[in-house]
């Protein structure tokens, strides 16, 4: 994984991290999650951020359950008090309020549906206007590196 330098988006100090070994792309807040946790297996990272309170998780994974949609990756067992959809072959999203608040769940798959990049952001309902354009940045950047959204 890598974290590369500024990038234009809705936030200041924007960073892009770049993982390797699943092959995509996502930009982020650095002011807001600075310091991201990048998991042992390199898959992605988790990063909590007090002031607003949320949470961020990105994650690259392999289709080991035969998924048939981006959509399954993203809630494999349905996503609880969901509000907006969107199930496509290549792009799923989902979001919604549970009992933590609001939450925005995004996956994408390249064509052969073997292979998602995926991220879900939690925030408090309170905080939805700061998130906002967080989410827009999130959304619009996370990609395959072989261009698929």
């Amino acid at each position: 994984a890598v974290l590369l330098g500024a990038a234009g988006g809705a936030t200041a100090a924007p960073l892009d991290y770049v993982n390797a070994r699943f092959g995509y792309l996502v930009t982020y807040p650095a002011d807001l999650y600075p310091k991201p946790n990048v998991a042992d297996n390199d898959d992605g990272f988790t990063v909590l951020s007090a002031r607003p309170a949320s949470e961020l998780l990105v994650w690259g994974s392999h289709n080991a359950l035969d998924q048939r949609s981006a959509y399954e990756a993203a809630c494999p067992d349905g996503c609880a008090g969901e509000t907006y959809r969107v199930d496509t072959k290549l792009v799923g999203v989902s979001s919604g309020r549970d009992a933590e608040g609001i939450y925005y769940l995004k996956c994408v798959a390249d064509r052969a549906l073997s292979r998602f990049a995926c991220f879900r952001l939690r925030y408090r309902e309170a905080d939805k206007s700061r998130f906002d354009p967080v989410v827009e940045m999130l959304g619009r950047s996370l990609c395959l590196l072989d261009g698929s959204r």
